[in-house]
């Protein structure tokens, strides 16, 4: 392994930090109104394999270390104390129905409508982009059942909240979770006639290879 990715596997078993010296424990112990005006601490709790134009010294997801990921267990372990705490930010609980892992709902927490504003609301909120980047990265790692219950949840709130998030990340989170278009999307898409619109020319775009607006 490379230097850069040695220190990724450190962060995650507990005995390393990031480029800031910050421990994952010290991260997942802040307040979350440091989560929320920190920039550089979500490409290290949610490494992708894509460079971040956010922070340049953001970790990248190499195929190794998403094998590494995969299947070593104390950074699965370490990684999901992320991933709840971050829905702990987000207003968001997250439930084990079966209570072995392989049945998972996320939910609306019970302090959802005061993190509504902070956390969902536009326009251009960035967590909409973070919570892009904790799909791409849920995949990556394996975690199929996380990620299915994370894009469930997105559904439901952009179906109770229609208007709220901004067509432009809904699709892109419908993109990183690579689905069919479900019930609750579906419901979500009719009743907004912006999200409907945006989704025809998304879905148009794939077959206008010459970018030239005609399908030949």
């Amino acid at each position: 392994m490379s230097r850069e990715q040695e220190e990724v596997v450190a962060f995650f078993r507990g005995t390393g930090t990031d480029i800031e010296c910050r421990s994952l424990d010290q991260i997942l112990a802040w307040e979350d109104v440091l989560m929320e005006v920190c920039h550089d601490y979500i490409q290290w709790l949610f490494p992708t394999d894509e460079k971040s134009k956010f922070n340049s010294d953001a970790p990248l997801l190499t195929p190794e270390l998403q094998r590494i990921f995969q299947q070593d267990e104390t950074i699965r372990t370490n990684f999901l104390r992320g991933f709840a705490r971050f829905m702990k930010f987000l207003g968001l609980a997250i439930h084990d129905i079966s209570g072995s892992g392989s049945n998972l709902c996320i939910v609306k927490a019970e302090n959802f409508e005061k993190r509504k504003l902070m956390c969902w609301r536009g326009p251009e909120n960035h967590n909409w982009r973070r919570l892009s980047r904790v799909l791409r990265c849920l995949r990556l790692v394996g975690m199929k059942p996380e990620q299915r219950a994370l894009f469930a949840c997105l559904e439901d709130i952009i179906t109770e909240f229609p208007g709220m998030v901004e067509e432009k990340a809904i699709l892109i989170w419908r993109s990183e979770f690579e689905c069919q278009i479900t019930p609750h999307f579906a419901a979500a898409v009719l009743a907004s006639p912006n999200l409907l619109s945006a989704l025809c020319d998304q879905t148009f775009a794939k077959y206008d290879a010459n970018g030239n607006g005609l399908i030949e």
